[in-house]
């Protein structure tokens, strides 16, 4: 991971899409930042720090690959799912619903 105070480009282990806003915590360095990606491809992505005031997680990540297979792949649409049913049971819009997942490696 390269990281900077504007943003970070992060290189994962599998071709992994990633939500065009979330919150990125580095516990190490004892940072949580919301963050949205500017750029996507496959494994490397880069992101830039946001306030975290009005996500929009309707916007579309650019030069992203939908056909990404493996592991995170299911990891995302159990995510998906979860978030949909959440906004059913909630009564709110999908687009409001925001999960945020921590693994402990």
């Amino acid at each position: 991971m390269d990281l900077s105070e504007a943003g970070a480009r992060v290189l994962l282990d599998w071709e992994t899409p990633l939500p065009p806003e979330f919150e990125i915590r580095i516990p190490k360095r004892r940072l949580s930042r919301c963050a949205r990606v500017v750029w996507s491809n496959g494994r490397d992505h880069g992101l830039k720090f946001v306030d975290g005031a009005g996500l929009d997680l309707s916007q579309e990540i650019p030069n992203q690959n939908p056909n990404v297979a493996g592991p995170p792949d299911e990891v995302g649409k159990v995510l998906e799912e979860s978030r949909s049913r959440l906004a059913r049971i909630l009564g709110k819009p999908v687009d409001r619903v925001r999960l945020r997942v921590e693994i402990d490696y």
